[in-house]
C-alpha cells in the first residue's frame, strides 16, 4: 500500500468537519490519554505516528512527556515535525524494529495501524523484542466502525469520499483482537470505544 492515501485518510479522519466524527475521535483521544496517564510514563514511542495528531493531543495532556514518532512515510513525517517540533521522529518500517531494540521506553502506542497490514502478527512479533513495559494498540472495532463511517458520511457532503474505508485490510472484533495480541503480550484491559477497540498490554515475562 502506498503512503499516499494512508497519509489522506489521516489528514481526513483528524480533521474533518463531520461533528459525528469529531465527537467520537476526541473521545477516543480522551481515553487514550486516560489510559497513559494510569501508568508511570515519560518515554513514549508511537509506531507508525502518521502527521503526528496524537502526539500532539498527549503533549497536551502531560508536559513531561517524551516523543518518539515513528513512520513509513517520509512526507508524514514532515508534518508530523511541524506539528511536534520538540518531539524526535524517525523514518522506519515497523515491520523490523531493530534499530530501536537497545533503545528503552516506558510506553509503545500502535493506533489506527494493524488493520492495514497484511501481517499485523509480524508488527506486534517486533513490538514485543522492544525494551518496552506497557503498550496501548487500538484497531477500529468491525463491522460498526465501517457502518459508521457509512452513516456519517450521509450527514456530511465533504466526508462522502471516504478514502479511508477501502484501505482496511483485516477487520477487528474483540475475540481475533484478544487472540492476536496474546500471542505476544499480556493483556491487561480490553476496552471497547465505540468504534474503536483498545487493548492494554504488558509484555510477558
Amino acid at each position: 500500500m502506498s503512503a499516499k492515501p494512508q497519509i489522506l485518510s489521516n489528514i481526513t479522519k483528524y480533521q474533518s468537519r463531520n461533528p459525528v466524527k469529531k465527537f467520537l475521535l476526541q473521545n477516543f483521544l480522551n481515553r487514550i490519554g486516560s489510559l497513559v496517564k494510569q501508568h508511570n510514563i515519560i518515554e513514549i514511542i508511537d509506531l507508525g505516528c502518521g502527521e503526528g495528531f496524537v502526539i500532539n493531543h498527549l503533549k497536551k495532556t502531560r508536559r513531561a512527556y517524551q516523543f518518539t514518532g515513528a513512520d513509513i512515510s517520509q512526507t508524514a513525517l514532515e508534518q508530523a515535525r511541524t506539528l511536534n517540533p520538540n518531539a524526535n521522529f524517525r523514518q522506519l518500517n515497523i515491520n523490523d524494529l531493530h534499530s530501536l531494540y537497545k533503545e528503552q521506553f516506558d510506553l509503545a502506542l500502535c493506533l489506527e495501524v494493524l488493520e492495514h497490514l497484511e501481517r499485523p502478527e509480524k508488527v506486534l512479533e517486533e513490538m514485543a523484542k522492544l525494551r518496552c513495559r506497557y503498550f496501548i494498540i487500538s484497531v477500529p472495532w468491525e463491522p460498526y466502525f465501517n457502518l459508521l463511517a457509512r452513516i456519517a458520511a450521509i450527514f456530511s457532503f465533504r466526508d462522502r469520499v471516504n478514502p479511508m474505508e477501502n484501505q482496511h485490510i483485516q477487520h477487528f472484533n474483540p475475540k481475533n483482537l484478544s487472540q492476536l495480541v496474546a500471542n505476544h503480550f499480556s493483556i491487561k484491559k480490553l476496552i471497547r470505544q465505540f468504534p474503536w477497540l483498545i487493548v492494554v498490554a504488558e509484555k510477558t515475562v
